[in-house]
């Protein structure tokens, strides 16, 4: 497939897309907290936990994206290795058998998980370009309020 892929039918409802622009026939899966997996280390694991409920919060999160979700929390738990190591022994390293400085060998590990990260979290529609094009419903005492206005006047003129 060329081309841009297409957005999640779930990210446009929230960007306040036309509905034109909408997918009617994409199945709908309910939000749902996915389980973490056993194979996650400790730090994996933590990320899960607080990544899932921010996106369980905004109804952004099923059972299916378990393996998005692992993968950003693996990325990150390497990522967060990496960045420990090189901040111990610094970028430019001498080897045991040289006397030359040379890049660390873990900042292209640290590199690789940061791309394997963003990957995931514009999958997921939390890198800061996704996040920014999503409006998401500000929970509060006048929700209800504001959203009969909203079906009545549309979305841009109620805030």
């Amino acid at each position: 497939m060329r081309g841009r892929k297409p957005k999640p039918t779930k990210l446009k409802k929230l960007a306040g897309a036309e509905p034109r622009r909408i997918n009617q026939d994409e199945p709908q899966v309910p939000p749902s907290m996915p389980e973490c997996p056993g194979f996650l280390d400790d730090v994996a694991k933590a990320q899960w936990e607080k990544m899932a409920v921010k996106l369980e919060g905004y109804g952004m999160i099923t059972d299916i994206d378990e393996t998005t979700l692992a993968a950003y929390c693996e990325a990150y738990s390497r990522w967060s290795q990496a960045v420990d190591h090189v901040r111990q022994k610094g970028a430019i390293v001498k080897l045991a058998n040289s006397d030359y400085p040379v890049q660390n060998p873990y900042l292209p590990v640290l590199t690789k998980a940061f791309m394997q990260m963003h990957t995931m979290l514009v999958e997921l529609g939390l890198s800061p370009s996704s996040r920014s094009r999503i409006h998401a419903e500000k929970k509060g005492p006048n929700a209800e309020r504001r959203e009969k206005l909203r079906r009545l006047l549309g979305p841009q003129l109620v805030q």
